[in-house]
Formats: C-alpha cells, structure tokens, sequence
C-alpha cells in the first residue's frame, strides 16, 4: 500500500469520525435546551397546574434568559413580557402550557 493510500484513508476517516461528533454535539444541545426549558417551566409555575399565568410566564422567561434559551433574552431586555404572552396563549385562557410553548419551538 503506498503512503498517499494510506494517508488519504486516514483522512477520510479523520472526516466521517469529525462528521458524526458535529452531529452528535448539535443533537445534544438542542437536548440540552429542551431540557432546560422544561427545568424553567417546573421552576416557574409555582402552583404545580402544568401552566404559568402571567406572572409564573415572567419567571420563566426571566429563566430562560439567564439560560440564553430562544428570545427569552429579547423579551427580557426590551420587557415584552405581555406580548409574549398574548401571542403564546393561542386559546386566550389566561395561562400558556408546555403545548402552546412548543409550537413555537421553546
């Protein structure tokens, strides 16, 4: 076997093995900030009803933004706090829940 063959066949591993790493690191954290989130929601709804009212909605995004999770850091910083809210209540009962939060992939 010469030694470009060789060389060239370690390099071709080098890069499928670098390959799978990128992919496995990008499939961890986007685990990692769902789990995060779903640690924020726990944390934030105080009352344990698997929904945040208005207020446990600001603790969670205040959260979330110390975990540089979505535009958690966007609402925060300009207080957008109440059109967050009202855009994530999709059925306008006054609370968001897990399910109206991941629609729109928080």
């Amino acid at each position: 076997m010469s030694k470009t063959f060789a060389f060239r066949n370690v390099a071709l591993s080098l890069a499928a093995g670098l390959a799978v790493v990128t992919a496995t690191h990008h499939a961890h954290a986007a685990e990692t900030d769902q789990d995060k989130a779903a640690a924020n929601f726990q944390l934030a709804d105080a009352n344990s009803d698997n929904a945040l009212s208005k207020s446990e909605f600001i603790t969670f995004i205040d959260l979330s933004a110390a975990s540089n999770l979505g535009r958690a850091g966007l609402i925060k910083k300009n207080r957008r706090y109440d059109t967050a809210f009202s855009r994530l209540d999709a059925n306008k009962d006054g609370a968001v829940t897990p399910a109206e939060l991941s629609e729109v992939g928080f």
